[in-house]
């Protein structure tokens, strides 16, 4: 029995249900792969926000301890030059004094922790001067007059200093 291939092709082809098969096929496909590719954009959205708020926090975090510090340092800066102020003045009281000197020499020696260059020499020069010319003194007015100008004039450059130091808080 021989085969007739002319006679099994020469009816006209019906793809009708070929392309009925194929729509019905990416009609279900189609929403699977859109919820695929959400997905998969989501979980790197979401992934990328936690690296967000995980570096946010850090920065936070760091700020906050930046701030502490300073606040720790001026405050300490502050008590310093304070304390070089009132043992000055102390000092004052009585020249002669052993222990006020030694007062004013540990609190210039703190103090000079926390300057700048230019007030460590001001409070090194605070220092001789008490040491050369004030200790053991005598208090005559002129010579009153003279120290409470010198920590007046100290006092001011601390200021100006701690000042310095201080942040600048804008408000709106």
């Amino acid at each position: 029995m021989s085969i007739n291939f002319d006679s099994l092709f020469s009816h006209p082809l019906d793809l009708s249900w070929v392309i009925t098969a194929v729509i019905a096929i990416a009609a279900f496909l189609s929403p699977v792969a859109v919820a695929l590719i959400n997905n998969h954009h989501a979980y790197k959205m979401k992934k990328l926000e936690f690296c967000h708020e995980e570096n946010m926090k850090k920065l936070s975090l760091s700020h906050e301890a930046a701030q502490k510090q300073f606040e720790i340092y001026y405050a300490d800066k502050k008590t310093a030059f304070s304390e070089v102020l009132r043992s000055a003045g102390n000092f004052t009281a009585s020249k002669q004094s052993l222990e006020r000197y030694q007062n004013v020499h540990s609190a210039v020696d703190t103090a000079l922790l926390f300057c700048d260059s230019q007030n460590q020499k001001t409070l090194i020069s605070f220092m001789d001067k008490i040491d050369n010319e004030v200790f053991g003194s005598g208090s005559s007015r002129e010579e009153r007059t003279m120290y409470s100008s010198l920590i007046a004039s100290l006092g001011c450059e601390l200021n100006k200093e701690l000042t310095s130091t201080k942040q600048i808080v804008e408000r709106e």
